[in-house]
């Protein structure tokens, strides 16, 4: 909330006393949290009327999740927001859009299950998840470093590709030999 006050400095933000029920199942893999955050900042923009861009609603819903303590994108959020009974939505991100929503065919059917394997982003497993997009950003960062003559052409890792970078695929193993696949914190120091 105060992230929208500061957007919408002219106007009093109203808190919220909330209780959440529903049956998407807790740390099944199912995206219980970010049902939270969707459901927490639609209230809050029912309550404050707040007119937020669909992009300012899915950003905002990822820097949400944060508070959850998990350092993901918004991707779960969009497919939330933008998902409707019967359609197909082909949510791109950065930049975050979507690109087009279509009829489902008729003859499939979407099967989602709860596999009762524990995924609890709030015990260990969340800091192997935070360690793992802190190592590709490092790794992203010794790359550019490295390899300047590219810097300029990747700004993610999904940018590692010959169409982008226009070169061969074995370039791009060779860029990569360069990067470490383990540092110490020593190591890190000395970087």
């Amino acid at each position: 909330l105060l992230r929208l006050q500061h957007q919408f400095t002219d106007v009093k933000v109203s808190g919220l006393n909330m209780a959440f029920c529903g049956n998407v199942p807790i740390a099944a893999g199912l995206s219980s949290s970010s049902t939270i955050v969707v459901a927490s900042l639609q209230a809050a923009i029912a309550l404050n009327n707040f007119d937020l861009t669909s992009k300012q609603f899915i950003d905002l819903c990822g820097e949400g999740e944060w508070f959850v303590g998990s350092r993901g994108g918004a991707g779960d959020h969009a497919a939330i927001h933008y998902g409707q009974r019967g359609k197909i939505a082909h949510v791109s991100n950065l930049p975050m859009g979507v690109d087009k929503i279509i009829d489902a065919p008729s003859d499939y059917q979407l099967l989602i299950a709860n596999s009762h394997i524990k995924a609890a982003k709030s015990e260990g497993a969340k800091h192997i998840f935070n360690a793992r997009v802190a190592s590709y950003n490092l790794g992203l960062t010794l790359l550019k470093q490295r390899f300047p003559e590219i810097a300029d052409r990747v700004e993610f890792l999904r940018d590692l590709n010959p169409e982008t970078l226009g070169c061969a695929t074995s370039d791009i193993y060779r860029y990569l030999l360069k990067i470490p696949q383990k540092l110490t914190r020593s190591d890190l120091k000395k970087l």
